[in-house]
């Protein structure tokens, strides 16, 4: 079946990109005429056409079904027109072109996508009528531009940043390191000119709510001479990327932080690069003398720090972000973000003590190794933090977490009742290890038990606790074999005669059946289940999670795994497609 059609495919999850090419898809080469028929309407279509050569846009396929694209990503301009005309419903577009005609597509486009609210496009100056485009759009709520400072020059900006201020819409600019001419690919911004201009850029930026600098030179450049970066006041969201490993990052950094915080009085997100403990002290004693003197507190209610590691001045570093955390507004942190997913002591009892019923959404990032700071870090804020509802972990956790095994937990609720979505890399439980010798499996996250049935009692615990999650709709524990691709049985980790490395069994033996509060799943991605899953595990899932639109369990290998796909292939055709299109996207 060639991919020009896979737009014709009824049941493609929410989320799934679908790359135009010549190619085929060998496994989706048989569709019943079932499946055509069955197009389940609450699903949404993302499309991408963003490859230089695509082929020609399946216009009566787009005819048909283009009602329910929501969101598509095109290169060419033709592509937009026909998306324009036959997808009504269109709520995201981007494109990474920057040779296209917003004279005509302001014409043509503008007035035929009027459901528009999301926009992430590339300016080039020699292509004007940008601003006509936006106008008819009454519905947009972000704009996201990447750009060059030879593209986007400040004297240019004007009409936009106006029309964005008085729309109330969310404007980020994304500088691109380099443009492609030809064969040769040229980076801007090394030179002091090329500082000076893209500084004047982000200077007249008077309407600019959202800025994310990507590259260390535009720091640098703010104790140069000429060239310095003035934050615009109207800033509420500053990011950018820690690049410590530049010469005199960390001081301009702490400039810009520091300015910002004083600055912008609607700031609400910011990022924290890896700055030592004086540089922190700086922002403290900002912030210090601002609640002593009882100004207006600060709106800041997203933190992202920057990757923190371990040295001398690490205890004194941990000291300054805890004060610093206390010194806001109690229970006004809603997002937390640690690129390295290590978190201080101090900033930790600081985060629990002072912030805990107010965090929504927190992401610990990290590297591949399971330790019991993560597994703690990750016991403490679900069991303290009942506004949480995304949670994702980066590194590898325990299940004893989850389950009555862990004395901390004591296999009592989370305090999260209502978290919406959860992101772990759990390990399973094995059989403890004769061999005082061998290396026990501890260090991959894998809880060792002394016999099968105390293995299965353990997972019946860790789905009783996830059974409690009644408002999740996002369940992902797939990140376990990307941690550990290497893993392959550890010692004394064989759970069954399989030889399979030990994980969740997600089967009704080891208390699937205690999920079935889930009412709500929309997404459930799980790792290695095809040596243990059986069709009536499956049936299960059919029956007790009806709006699932997302399923991943790797069920395309293996005897299980083969009849559990003949069933999908006749019983459940959209979890069977959309399984398809995975297995050949990844």
């Amino acid at each position: 079946m060639p991919i020009e059609d896979l737009i014709t495919l009824p049941h493609v999850a929410k989320g799934i990109a679908l790359y135009s090419s010549r190619t085929t898809l060998s496994c989706c080469s048989q569709v019943s005429k079932a499946f055509y028929q069955a197009f389940t309407p609450h699903l949404w279509l993302h499309v991408e056409r963003s490859s230089y050569e695509p082929s020609p846009v399946n216009h009566r396929a787009l005819s048909k079904y283009g009602r329910y694209i929501r969101s598509a990503n095109l290169r060419l301009e033709t592509d937009i027109l026909s998306f324009a005309e036959f997808c009504p419903n269109l709520t995201s577009l981007a494109s990474p072109s920057g040779r296209l005609n917003w004279k005509r597509l302001a014409v043509e486009v503008s007035p035929q996508i009027p459901k528009i609210e999301r926009l992430r496009l590339r300016y080039n100056r020699e292509y004007p009528g940008f601003a006509d485009f936006l106008t008819p759009l009454k519905n947009l709520r972000s704009l996201v531009l990447q750009y060059d400072e030879h593209d986007f020059p400040a004297t240019r900006m004007a009409t936009i940043l106006t029309h964005c201020h008085r729309q109330d819409i969310r404007l980020e600019l994304f500088e691109m390191r380099g443009t492609v001419v030809g064969d040769r690919s040229t980076v801007f911004g090394q030179e002091q000119h090329g500082q000076e201009q893209h500084a004047s850029v982000i200077n007249s930026n008077d309407a600019l709510v959202a800025l994310n600098l990507d590259d260390a030179h535009l720091l640098n450049s703010s104790s140069s001479g000429g060239g310095g970066i003035e934050v615009p006041a109207t800033l509420k969201s500053f990011l950018f990327k820690d690049l410590k490993h530049h010469l005199s990052f960390n001081q301009h950094a702490a400039d810009l932080v520091l300015a910002t915080i004083q600055q912008c009085p609607a700031l609400q997100e910011i990022s924290l690069p890896e700055l030592d403990a004086s540089q922190l002290s700086q922002i403290y004693d900002w912030l210090s003398l601002r609640k002593q003197q009882r100004q207006s507190p600060t709106l800041l209610t997203a933190i992202h720090f920057g990757s923190w590691t371990r040295g001398p001045d690490l205890a004194q570093t941990d000291k300054s972000l805890a004060d610093l955390v206390l010194l806001l507004p109690q229970n006004t942190l809603r997002q937390l973000t640690f690129r390295s997913g290590y978190i201080g002591t101090q900033l930790l009892k600081a985060i629990l003590n002072h912030h805990a019923r107010s965090i929504e959404v927190l992401d610990i990032g990290g590297g591949s190794n399971v330790t019991q700071m993560t597994s703690s870090l990750a016991r403490a804020f679900l069991s303290q933090c009942p506004s949480l509802t995304v949670f994702k972990v980066g590194q590898g956790v325990t299940s004893s977490i989850l389950s009555g095994q862990d004395a901390m937990n004591d296999g009592l609720p989370w305090a999260c009742q209502h978290l919406e979505v959860l992101q772990l890399s759990i390990g399973g439980f094995c059989l403890q290890s004769n061999n005082d010798d061998e290396e026990g499996p501890e260090g991959q996250g894998i809880v060792p038990c002394q016999t099968h049935d105390a293995c299965l009692a353990q997972e019946r615990q860790v789905m009783q606790q996830l059974g409690r999650l009644r408002s999740l709709y996002e369940l992902d524990t797939s990140l376990y074999p990307r941690l550990y691709p290497a893993v392959q049985d550890p010692p004394g980790a064989r759970i069954d005669e399989t030889g399979e490395p030990p994980h969740l069994a997600w089967t009704i033996a080891a208390g699937l059946d205690l999920l079935a509060p889930l009412k709500d799943l929309k997404l459930f991605r799980c790792y290695g289940v095809e040596h243990k899953t059986l069709v009536e595990d499956v049936k299960w899932m059919k029956r007790h999670w009806p709006k699932l639109q997302d399923l991943s369990c790797g069920w395309d290998q293996g005897l299980f795994g083969q009849e559990i796909s003949d069933w999908l292939q006749r019983n459940w055709v959209g979890v069977y497609e959309h399984m398809a299109l995975l297995n050949w996207l990844e």
